[in-house]
């Protein structure tokens, strides 16, 4: 099972899939047009996805490039970027993908020189960072002198019901609450401390689970998912589920656009 770490919890790619796709099914918005719409691309410019995954939202991002080779996307997970390869095989225009972690952009062996980017994006995966202002730094190097970084995660209150929920037989790591919630309000501080200009936009995505078996498969795609809790977790759910017939969430999410660099 692949996984990705950060400095407090991991997560797996088979969950992160999971989590997706319960959350695009059952949801009533969509991440991506919502994602394309804010980032505003525009032909010419080159762009770097930072956990590109499977290379979705960068396929579309690069048909509005419409340059070969001048959209890259990395990830922490090799057998992701295989994924992405072979999904963008007689892809056009041409989307390069590299087996790279984030935080070692600023190396020496990074294949990425400085001013290179017009665009330089991340869809909830920089919460992952392990030195996510250290890597930042990095970033606002890479980006040309009047270029971009928009950084997207989750937000406010993201998951408040499902958390009120889970609060009911269990204590969450500080690490989940703060990735959920508190994460974006750290990027949005470093982008006005370092940028000329701030843009941000919020994201809400209501979830309706229909039944207690996805809740439940949801349930066990999380990171903070412990099966001693399994039974617990069982009898709320299925209390829920009698009185309420469905389990509703909010999915919030925040995008932070910083454009044209304070310091040289």
């Amino acid at each position: 099972m692949s996984k990705i770490k950060c400095s407090e919890f991991s997560d797996t790619i088979e969950n992160i899939k999971s989590r997706i796709g319960n959350n695009s099914k059952y949801g009533d918005n969509d991440l991506q047009s919502w994602l394309l719409e804010h980032l505003k691309v525009k032909e010419n410019e080159h762009v770097l996805d930072i956990g590109c995954g499977n290379g979705t939202h960068l396929r579309e991002v690069a048909t509005r490039v419409k340059h070969d080779n001048y959209c890259f996307g990395i990830d922490y997970n090799e057998s992701t970027i295989k994924l992405a390869k072979e999904e963008s095989k007689g892809f056009k225009p041409t989307v390069t993908f590299l087996h790279m972690d984030m935080d070692t952009l600023g190396d020496t062996s990074s294949p990425f020189k400085d001013n290179s980017f017009d665009l330089i994006y991340a869809a909830y995966a920089f919460y992952y960072s392990k030195y996510a202002l250290k890597t930042l730094d990095v970033l606002k190097k890479k980006i040309k002198p009047k270029g971009r970084i928009a950084i997207i995660g989750p937000h406010g209150d993201n998951n408040k019901e499902w958390f009120v929920f889970l609060t009911q037989f269990m204590k969450l790591q500080n690490a989940v609450v703060d990735a959920s919630s508190t994460f974006m309000e750290k990027i949005e501080k470093y982008a006005r401390e370092n940028f000329v200009h701030i843009e941000a936009a919020e994201f809400v995505n209501n979830i309706t689970f229909p039944s207690y078996d996805i809740l439940a498969t949801y349930w066990k795609s999380n990171i903070y998912y412990d099966p001693q809790y399994d039974t617990k977790f069982e009898k709320y759910a299925r209390e829920h589920f009698k009185k309420y017939k469905v389990f509703r969430y909010a999915k919030k999410a925040k995008m932070v656009v910083m454009k044209e660099k304070k310091f040289m």
